[in-house]
């Protein structure tokens, strides 16, 4: 109803469709929606070839006509941080942490028909990566505190993590060619309280309906609707 359309890059081949509970137990059977699939053994691996999936789909998105500013990346996750910290919080890719390219030579990769050997970033798509970003993060995030999500108090809306001392970038916000890109984390997993509402499907399908309702605010500079299941 949103008219949005969803390209997924994961598969969990347990689940047919939208499931009501879920269980805390690790469950390791998903695959990447590359050709041929990959199942997700090597985090490192799967976090390359993912990269490898979106930019893909930017191109032939591309290619068929659609504009640059009608596509946008949102990864969606689950924190991991301290168990005193709540919320939801959205990173977007700050142009100092980005990278100028990006390419790996392995069989794994290769074999794919996703694969391009090489992808470069310009100055001015990293400016204008992190304008454009940002400020889908920082709808998203109203549209959470709208819906009464809890975000995060401080600094909500950031442009790197930081990783042994240093800034970074997820993999997936650093080598993206979508200029919209953000990355989502919804909850802070490690605290029990996030964890349980989490696990409630009706808190799922809030969280779902509010992304709509931000990316509705993000195209059409309007409140937009809460999107109707």
């Amino acid at each position: 109803q949103s008219g949005f359309v969803v390209h997924e890059t994961v598969r969990d081949k347990s689940q047919s469709g939208p499931v009501k509970y879920l269980s805390e137990k690790v469950d390791r059977d998903e695959e990447l929606l590359v050709n041929p699939r990959y199942d997700l053994g090597s985090a490192r691996v799967g976090v390359n070839m993912r990269v490898f999936l979106v930019n893909h789909i930017y191109l032939k998105l591309r290619k068929q006509g659609v504009p640059s500013d009608q596509i946008v990346l949102i990864s969606v996750h689950g924190d991991a941080l301290h168990d005193s910290l709540r919320g939801a919080m959205i990173y977007y890719p700050d142009r100092r942490v980005r990278s100028r390219a990006f390419g790996v030579v392995k069989s794994v990769y290769t074999k794919r028909k996703e694969y391009t050997r090489r992808v470069t970033f310009s100055k001015g798509d990293n400016q204008l990566s992190e304008k454009y970003s940002r400020e889908l993060g920082k709808t998203m995030i109203d549209s959470f505190r709208d819906a009464k999500w809890l975000t995060h108090r401080n600094n909500t809306v950031r442009g790197y993590i930081i990783r042994r001392g240093k800034k970074s970038l997820p993999a997936i916000l650093r080598y993206s060619k979508i200029p919209t890109s953000i990355l989502v984390e919804v909850a802070n997993l490690n605290n029990s309280h996030d964890r349980r509402l989490v696990l409630d499907y009706r808190n799922r399908q809030k969280i779902a309906d509010a992304m709509v309702n931000g990316l509705e605010s993000h195209f059409r500079g309007s409140k937009g609707l809460i999107a109707q299941r």
